[in-house]
């Protein structure tokens, strides 16, 4: 006969399982459960399922290892198999169903009738010793009573109190000074005066305004040699001779010579001055050293004069051109670095601009390095600057300090209306004390306690409620009474039920 197999999943239940069995229409339908899990272990969900088969027409047989799916199959006559071969194998043959034992018939107990009410009495339980106590008979009947005051709270009328306290403005006018000794505020009007630190460059130029002369042709002339040997002597070209002294002028020949051998014998050549200008022009006699090994064997002297340097007129900068430059340049520095400095300052920050100082020079770099012949004077700087300055943070730390020495009692101040007017520009003084003029103004509000308005008003009617709230309260204008309902005559007894609000 054919079989129908439908596995289990440990997620079935008995509706999934029955929509699973409509789907064939076979003889036979084995269901086999999961080897983990519990799965369709209730008594009635096989009675169920084995109702559903045989309305199909089908018999139903079961592959399961629990022990109580398989105790409820066995007493619903279902049969059971170990596994899928042995059902396949094996004949599915109805079991007997077990039949209950019979119970004894109770039979009534002899002698007189029991007393029901003695009984009763016996088998009804004895209330727990707790409950007699004298505190939890008190905290449950307390519970008790918030129940009915939260349903008051609830039920009974209500108020609502709008009050608008007295604004009292503050002011005071006073000389602060940063000090630059100083690390925290003194309540005498002084603050610390912080150090910044400003590094900036820069270049310029400025055209020459000096002028100097600059070598243009160099003194050329004749040098005649002498020998003082028998052999003979190659003179190359660039031989050098000069002048005896502390600044000696060198010539050097411009062509060779052979200096032919003996004792006195002469050879005269030509010569150019090293170093071109006027100082090379020399009167005769004066060439009359030789450099290097010739001058053991040769003696040198020009019979003429040495002639044809020159210089000319060129500009160049002077001293002053430097100093001026440097001056003009190190000013702009200086303004920019003010600049900067007050680009990194916070909102509402002080910037001493009479306090900035040049700390070090990091660069400083001529062009023409010394006071050599130029049209133009270039210079770079790179300067470190300090200049103190006043943090916002710190002045308003005093401001509220000193206001609320002075702040009335019974008032607290209003954020966000402190304000902070210089009066004068700041001037450094000789012990490096930085003073100027400030006034301090802010808004202070009265402080009303909801309390003290609620016990003013209690049980009041509205009108001589509101007189009595401006009568005892410092208040900028009458309070405005909301009753709920709105018809109510008075105000409330009790205090929770009445609301207070105030106006900003």
């Amino acid at each position: 006969m054919k079989t129908q197999i439908i596995r289990l999943d440990v997620h079935d239940d008995f509706i999934s399982t029955r929509d699973k069995m409509g789907w064939g229409q076979t003889g036979r339908i084995l269901l086999i459960w999961p080897e983990s899990g519990h799965v369709l272990n209730r008594q009635l969900d096989l009675v169920l399922m084995q109702r559903h088969s045989q309305s199909l027409g089908a018999q139903l047989a079961l592959v399961a290892n629990d022990p109580q799916v398989r105790a409820h199959a066995y007493d619903l006559a279902i049969p059971v198999f170990k596994s899928l071969g042995h059902a396949q194998r094996g004949q599915w043959r109805v079991a007997r169903r077990r039949r209950a034992p019979r119970r004894p018939a109770i039979q009534p107990p002899e002698g007189p009738p029991q007393d029901l009410r003695a009984i009763r009495q016996e088998l009804r339980p004895a209330a727990p010793a707790w409950l007699e106590r004298v505190e939890v008979r008190v905290g449950v009947f307390s519970l008790g009573v918030l129940a009915v005051l939260a349903l008051a709270a609830a039920l009974l009328p209500g108020a609502r109190l709008t009050l608008q306290p007295v604004i009292r403005p503050q002011s005071l006018t006073l000389e602060v000074s940063a000090d630059p000794n100083l690390q925290t505020n003194n309540l005498s009007g002084s603050i610390p005066a912080r150090p910044y630190t400003i590094v900036v460059e820069g270049r310029d130029f400025l055209l020459s305004q000096g002028t100097q002369r600059v070598p243009e042709k160099a003194a050329s002339g004749q040098v005649l040699f002498t020998n003082l040997t028998e052999r003979a002597i190659a003179i190359p070209s660039g031989s050098v001779v000069r002048t005896v002294g502390e600044d000696p002028q060198r010539f050097v020949t411009t062509r060779s010579g052979n200096m032919p051998g003996g004792i006195g014998n002469t050879l005269s050549l030509p010569v150019r001055a090293v170093q071109a200008g006027e100082i090379g022009n020399l009167p005769s006699d004066s060439l009359v050293a030789i450099e290097g090994p010739l001058g053991l064997d040769l003696t040198a002297n020009n019979p003429q004069p040495t002639s044809g340097g020159s210089s000319r007129q060129a500009a160049a900068p002077t001293a002053f051109n430097r100093r001026q430059l440097y001056e003009r340049l190190e000013q702009e520095l200086r303004a920019t670095a003010l600049s900067e400095a007050q680009l990194q300052l916070q909102t509402g920050d002080l910037l001493f601009t009479s306090t900035i100082t040049l700390t070090q020079v990091l660069e400083q770099a001529y062009d023409p390095p010394a006071l050599q012949p130029s049209e133009r004077l270039n210079l770079s700087l790179r300067l470190e600057y300090q200049v103190l300055t006043a943090l916002q943070t710190d002045l308003q730390t005093l401001a509220i300090s000193l206001l609320d020495a002075g702040l009335p009692q019974g008032y607290a101040p209003l954020p966000e209306t402190l304000s902070i007017k210089h009066l004068s520009s700041p001037e450094a003084g000789s012990d490096a004390k930085v003073t100027w003029r400030i006034q301090l103004e802010r808004q202070a509000r009265a402080q009303i306690a909801p309390s003290q308005a609620t016990a003013m008003v209690l049980g009041l009617p509205p009108q001589q409620a509101a007189m009595r709230l401006t009568a005892g309260l410092p208040l900028q204008s009458e309070p405005q009474i909301a009753l709920a309902p709105r018809w109510w005559p008075r105000l409330p007894l009790l205090p929770f039920r009445i609301a207070v609000d105030s106006i900003q």
